[in-house]
């Protein structure tokens, strides 16, 4: 199951940074710039690998070191962010590698879509807290 989120998400990558131009004529730069995208498939892969099994042990742990209503709590306030940081941190390296090959009008729309989720990050962070916090309260 991993592995094919993993490999989802180099695809996604592939998608975002897929609008590199290639131009007749001009082999070995067309040559680099495939490999280049190959290359930005693979690191996000490799990310989000990465990540996933960190965070998979950082559950595991906060559900070792916690008691059984406060490991699910802990799990609904940050599995989703950190969900999303695996995502966006993937596709972060991806874009990174990818580098200037990349358009700027597709830069700047992932630019806003990482923005958008960044925000609904904190809402969610706040919602949630606001949540356990006042049923915390109401129980003592």
């Amino acid at each position: 199951m991993f592995t094919v989120f993993a490999f989802g998400i180099g695809l996604l990558a592939l998608a975002f940074v897929g609008p590199v131009p290639l131009r007749k004529g001009q082999y070995v730069s067309n040559a680099i710039k495939v490999i280049t995208l190959a290359t930005a498939a693979f690191v996000a892969v490799v990310a989000s690998l990465f990540l996933l099994h960190f965070v998979r042990v950082l559950l595991l742990l906060a559900a070792i070191a916690l008691s059984y209503p406060d490991s699910v709590r802990f799990s609904i306030v940050f599995a989703p962010l950190l969900l999303l940081c695996v995502l966006f941190v993937s596709l972060d390296l991806a874009i990174g590698v990818v580098g200037r090959s990349m358009l700027d009008s597709s830069r700047e729309w992932l630019a806003r879509v990482r923005s958008f989720s960044f925000i609904a990050g904190f809402a969610w962070l706040d919602w949630s807290a606001a949540l356990f916090s006042d049923q915390s309260s109401s129980l003592s």
